[in-house]
């Protein structure tokens, strides 16, 4: 017996001086019968050689084929991205980073009021598909002033709101909304549910601050406290409540996030009865996450601190507070934060969206500061 290989098979021949002839076997089990001359051995070992050098050539090409085809195909999608047609392609993409919010309704509170996270919020919980229902509490415009009660808004900002939105090609709808009255509340959520057939987001980002609320508690007025109360307070539960109730109907989940303060984390730092009662909705709002958590509605808060509207007019909040503390705003601010800067409205704005998407599924209960390295 003679065993010859050749490019990894084995051929096995058996060669006698009489040839005869005598099986050979390659080693993927092909049978060669092979004349015993040792001559004609070899020419069939070259042969069969030859065979297995060529089947091996043919499936090198075969893999750079596919290779280059695979190649193809990229180039082919990402020029597909570049005229405008990649999104869809990368749908999937966006559903798995949960960011996606097709086909979900929010109710957006505060959607213009000053300092603008409410309007950074609308805009980008659209960018991200939701359809976004922007209420708030608009005035006549005589009685709006810079530094005064930032819970009043004009018809025309909340109009304005709901234009860019659309002409970003979004879809929104502006209600006016007195968030201390039931009746209000019941019917944003009735016209979120008429216009788009269900309510799936809440962001009530309102609150709001106003010289008279802001003074020392031995100096306030008792009616001014009970309209702190309704308005940090009272506000969060019946927003909440009516908005849980319609989620809760729908039987598929929901998101809820309220709006704290940096002032009701760090208390000495803010006006009083504004802070006690931020802490007082951080505690409520981790209440009612336990509560709602087997609809799988979750429910969590922002504290931001230093929010800068972008539009020369600072904070009116801020700018009373740094007066009370004898600095200038900029001097209150490189005191307080340590990233010494202002942040933007979309930054408070970016954490809330995430708190509102999917990405954020098993998280609920939480309060959550957006404060520039501020610690308690």
């Amino acid at each position: 017996m003679k065993e010859v290989r050749s490019c990894g098979r084995r051929l096995t021949t058996s060669t006698r001086s009489d040839a005869t002839v005598a099986p050979a076997t390659v080693e993927d089990g092909t049978d060669v019968a092979v004349d015993g001359d040792r001559d004609v051995v070899a020419d069939v070992v070259a042969t069969v050689a030859g065979d297995v050098a060529s089947s091996e050539h043919a499936k090198h090409e075969a893999a750079m084929s596919n290779a280059a085809s695979r190649r193809r195909i990229e180039v082919f999608t990402l020029l597909l991205m570049v005229i405008g047609l990649g999104p869809a392609l990368q749908s999937g993409r966006s559903s798995m980073r949960g960011d996606d919010l097709t086909g979900k309704v929010a109710l957006v509170v505060g959607a213009v009021r000053k300092p603008g996270m409410g309007r950074a919020t609308a805009l980008r919980l659209a960018e991200m598909g939701a359809a976004v229902v922007c209420a708030d509490s608009v005035a006549d415009e005589s009685a709006i002033e810079p530094r005064g009660d930032t819970i009043k808004i004009s018809a025309a900002e909340l109009r304005a709101l709901v234009a860019e939105i659309e002409a970003a090609g979004g879809r929104a709808v502006a209600v006016n909304l007195d968030q201390t009255d039931r009746e209000s509340i019941d019917n944003a959520v009735r016209r979120a549910v008429m216009e788009y057939g269900r309510l799936d987001i809440l962001c009530h980002l309102g609150g709001g601050t106003s010289p008279e609320r802001d003074r020392p508690i031995m100096e306030l007025d008792p009616d001014a406290w009970d309209e702190t109360v309704a308005l940090i307070l009272t506000s969060v539960f019946l927003l909440n409540r009516a908005a849980a109730k319609q989620m809760i109907a729908q039987g598929d989940g929901g998101a809820i996030v309220n709006l704290g303060s940096f002032a009701g984390v760090r208390l000495a730092d803010g006006p009083p009865s504004f802070s006690a009662l931020k802490a007082g909705a951080e505690a409520f709002t981790k209440m009612l996450a336990r509560e709602l958590a087997p609809h799988r509605i979750r429910v969590n808060m922002v504290h931001p601190l230093g929010v800068d509207a972008g539009d020369g007019v600072k904070n009116p909040g801020l700018a009373r507070a740094a007066e009370k503390a004898g600095r200038s705003v900029d001097q209150w601010m490189r005191d307080m934060i340590p990233f010494g800067r202002f942040q933007a409205a979309d930054e408070t704005a970016a954490v809330i969206a995430f708190l509102c998407s999917d990405a954020a599924s098993f998280t609920s209960g939480q309060a959550i500061s957006v404060a520039g390295g501020a610690t308690p």
